[in-house]
């Protein structure tokens, strides 16, 4: 909506100073809190400038700015409600709320109203998509030494043989032991190893419970919309981050039912009767606990997020294969 510049611009008056947060929340406290109704005829107002920037006239664009910001200003509280449950883990509450804000002005411009779903239903999810993004961002600052690079990779190979063979990842302990070195070193081997999902791994057949045959399609496909939307790359990235959390959370056989399934973390694609031999379980069983797994990913997602989902499929981030 605004050039890249007056983004900044607007994204930098909500970043608070370490040194001011007593007043930076001082001040948004004076922001009053929007009824739907109130919300539901300020999207409207934002809209008819929104919706058409070329053409609108000068009082249309200032009445929309100034619905838009007022949109944001209600919201800059669930903002550091959100972000305060993330402090004291590596980032400070600032560049958090920093984060977080700019994940509130994304949902603003993307948010469709409707009378079932509040703005701040809507936007916590991308609130948390931005802190998320930031922390993983800090994750892949960890710098290693050119004259450990070679070490590095052997050991993070071994890492992936034996998440392969075994459906899970090794302790530290195991790796500072197969390496013999000290945990401390092994955490900081874990902790640099990238760990992001691949979406765009093919596999063979619809995990949607018709088995194999059909169409390729990808792990992305499956757990979201198929249509992409224009700001792609950033938004990716924050989807695999959230995805690699949650499926880290279920079950091993499911997770490992996953990973080889859907060809993720650089695993080649197997078909259910394969799965099926290593867990020594019928490929039906399999495709059965692939269900399971894929059903508590969605509702992980939204006891997360908290997410509509009619509001949020617009853009195209649920799980909605079911």
């Amino acid at each position: 909506m605004e050039t890249i510049k007056e983004r900044v611009k607007i994204m930098n008056s909500y970043i608070p100073e370490e040194v001011e947060l007593a007043k930076y929340f001082n001040d948004i406290s004076r922001y009053d809190l929007l009824s739907r109704r109130e919300e539901q005829r300020l999207f409207q107002v934002m809209h008819k400038w929104s919706g058409n920037m070329a053409r609108c006239g000068q009082r249309t664009r200032l009445n929309g700015k100034a619905a838009r910001e007022k949109l944001i200003n209600s919201n800059l509280r669930l903002v550091v409600k959100i972000s305060k449950e993330y402090q004291n883990m590596g980032i400070p509450l600032p560049d958090l709320i920093a984060e977080g804000n700019v994940g509130l002005m994304k949902a603003v411009d993307r948010f469709k109203p409707n009378k079932k779903t509040k703005i701040s239903t809507y936007a916590s999810y991308w609130i948390k998509q931005c802190i998320f993004r930031a922390f993983d961002n800090k994750s892949r600052l960890i710098r290693v030494p050119s004259s450990a690079c070679g070490k590095y990779r052997h050991v993070i190979k071994w890492i992936q043989e034996y998440e392969h063979l075994n459906g899970e990842k090794p302790d530290i302990n195991q790796i500072a032991k197969k390496f013999k070195t000290t945990a401390e070193r092994a955490l900081s081997i874990m902790e640099a190893k990238q760990n992001i999902l691949s979406l765009d791994y093919e596999y063979e057949g619809n995990a949607g419970g018709k088995g194999d045959g059909g169409e390729p399609r990808t792990f992305g496909e499956s757990v979201g919309d198929e249509k992409p939307i224009p700001t792609q790359t950033a938004e990716e990235n924050d989807n695999r981050y959230v995805l690699t959390k949650l499926i880290n959370k279920l079950a091993m056989r499911e997770k490992y039912i996953l990973h080889n399934r859907f060809g993720l973390q650089n695993k080649k694609t197997q078909t259910l009767e394969q799965i099926g031999k290593k867990f020594k379980v019928s490929r039906e069983r399999i495709r059965q606990v692939e269900m399971i797994a894929l059903r508590k990913l969605r509702r992980m997602l939204r006891k997360e997020f908290k997410v509509d989902l009619d509001s949020f499929n617009r853009d195209g981030y649920l799980l909605t294969h079911f």
